[in-house]
């Protein structure tokens, strides 16, 4: 409607079977091995800013989308940006595009308030000036995600277990159907509980109450599968020191998102060991420890350095398989997939 309003040409592109390849798949793997996906990191990566782009280059200069973020150019490099609106900011989940990727991209309303989006489309008359914002993970529509994970994994009967006295509280259906942190749908009493651990092996969620967890949140844990937008973090010494993380925002310190949202902490870096070969590539991609991808996002040019990240503030909802992302000001500098934090059942 909004195009034949402007009297602009609308080609689709149907992209069903390499999206359920390169994301549907990499998030069912993910859930299996007891992980939680980020599957809107690799929606970006691989589909909106990969396949959909080797399908138009031959028609095409960039890719525009309405993400919220923003792109410069300089001291050689394509940034990636913050938004202005915190709470709409999406860097998260571009934190994994390429150099190439961002040299034609463009996001023409990374620099506006959601609000300025809406009255802009309200004084344009625009046929979606009134729609719903977009919740939730990318490929699931009106589906709920539990349903999703059902349609796939199934279910299967299995024991929740009070960490710290290792007491039987309750059953649940699969440990994919949870994630460290939730708090929500445990059908547990005399709560708030919160997941803490699972035993994919034995089926086991392990939770601890609130009064546990809100004396013992978790600060520090693992990244691996690292990728940089610009400069890759390569400083000789360990622990890094902050003004050697990137040449950009000077001053600023390093901090760190757990998940999509507008809080950040600041955070501490140490090299766990070091990177093989030729590993180390600028703004390179990853395919994700599940994935089976190959060609231009093979697992062998990803940064393969392990780091430990220490925050200067806990959190209670360090999940392995998210992915962490570092920033210095409003600039993104890159991610790294949650390999494990202190508290997880092996």
């Amino acid at each position: 409607a909004v195009c034949s309003q402007l009297d602009v040409p609308l080609n689709v592109v149907s992209l069903q079977e390499q999206y359920y390849e390169r994301v549907v798949s990499y998030a069912l793997a993910e859930l299996r091995a007891g992980r939680t996906p980020s599957p809107d990191i690799f929606c970006n990566l691989r589909v909106k800013f990969g396949v959909f782009w080797d399908q138009v280059a031959d028609s095409c200069d960039v890719v525009a989308t309405g993400h919220y973020a923003r792109i410069r150019y300089e001291n050689n490099y394509h940034r990636l940006l913050k938004a202005p609106d915190p709470v709409k900011d999406q860097t998260y989940f571009l934190s994994h595009l390429t150099q190439e990727q961002l040299a034609r991209a463009m996001f023409p309303i990374g620099d506006l308030q959601k609000d300025a989006v809406r009255s802009y489309a309200a004084r344009k008359g625009l046929p979606n000036r009134d729609r719903k914002d977009s919740q939730g993970i990318c490929f699931l529509g009106s589906i709920r995600y539990p349903d999703f994970v059902r349609h796939y994994l199934g279910e299967r009967r299995g024991e929740i277990i009070e960490r710290e006295s290792g007491k039987l509280i309750g059953e649940h259906n699969g440990y994919w159907f949870y994630t460290i942190g939730q708090r929500q749908g445990l059908g547990l009493g005399n709560g708030p509980w919160y997941v803490v651990g699972k035993d994919v092996d034995r089926n086991q969620v392990f939770v601890s109450h609130a009064t546990v967890v809100g004396d013992a949140p978790r600060d520090r844990f693992t990244v691996t599968d690292l990728t940089w937008i610009a400069e890759p973090l390569t400083p000789e010494a360990a622990p890094y020191a902050a003004d050697a993380v990137q040449p950009v925002a000077a001053g600023a310190p390093l901090e760190v998102k757990l998940r999509h949202g507008p809080q950040t902490v600041e955070a501490h870096l140490e090299r766990l060991d070091t990177a093989s070969s030729g590993a180390a590539r600028t703004g390179t991609a990853s395919t994700g420890t599940a994935s089976t991808d190959t060609g231009r996002f093979s697992t062998e040019h990803l940064d393969t350095r392990r780091l430990r990240v220490r925050l200067a503030r806990g959190d209670r909802g360090i999940a392995p398989g998210q992915f962490a992302v570092f920033y210095r000001g409003e600039y993104c500098l890159g991610s790294g997939r949650i390999e494990g934090g202190n508290g997880d059942t092996e």
